[in-house]
């Protein structure tokens, strides 16, 4: 079962909550400084629920990993951040017009292949990072699909995260992507699964000249 806005808004003590549905509401704070829009959900069902934020139709704003959606796994009776907000041309005039869905399921079984979300991020032309979220546990794989004529060394670093990123101690993700190729960079993952996370990656990279090859 899927829901979607427009949704009526309630706002108490500066916090405004969102109602998708009977037991599952967004709940949406706003920052002055810096200034952010952060998105929770509250989910108050016996269900499990997937919910988007989709910032299709705003004006110069992004979440802070630098896409325009977002999406969460949410536990029955738990509360999760989805992501923030914030205006990528501070001097420039922003505006959020944020589309709401939550979809409603049961429990994925164990041995059942989990679904997956992707998302593309064009660092410049020819140069992508690709996310795939899946889910049982959260993990994110990120890919480097280079096009261009030349290599391209990149490094993701999830120093601005929370809960969230490579296993072990690292807090980047390094790569070295031939030209013309797609090279896997790596997996970030929430460290505590009881625990609320945000991811915030920061994309560095250079290319270089090199001999291309058929691949």
């Amino acid at each position: 079962m899927a829901f979607a806005g427009p949704v009526k808004a309630k706002e108490e003590d500066g916090i405004t909550r969102l109602p998708l549905s009977e037991g599952i509401t967004i709940i949406k704070e706003v920052f002055s400084k810096p200034v952010k829009i952060e998105y929770q959900v509250e989910n108050k069902t016996l269900s499990e629920v997937d919910v988007t934020i989709d910032l299709e139709g705003s004006i110069n704003v992004e979440f802070s990993d630098g896409h325009r959606e977002a999406v969460a796994h949410v536990r029955s009776f738990h509360t999760r951040r989805v992501g923030t907000v914030h205006p990528i041309d501070k001097d420039a005039e922003w505006d959020v017009k944020a589309d709401f869905k939550a979809k409603i399921r049961t429990k994925v079984p164990e041995e059942a292949e989990p679904e997956s979300v992707v998302v593309k991020k064009e660092l410049q032309p020819n140069l992508t990072i690709i996310r795939t979220q899946t889910f049982h546990p959260t993990r994110f794989v990120f890919e480097l699909d280079n096009q261009l004529r030349k290599a391209c060394k990149i490094t993701v670093d999830f120093a601005e995260s929370t809960n969230l990123g490579p296993r072990g101690d690292a807090a980047t993700l390094e790569g070295d992507c031939p030209p013309k190729f797609k090279s896997k960079l790596g997996t970030a993952v929430v460290h505590d699964s009881e625990g609320s996370w945000e991811l915030v990656a920061n994309y560095k990279w250079s290319t270089y000249e090199t001999e291309l090859h058929n691949f």
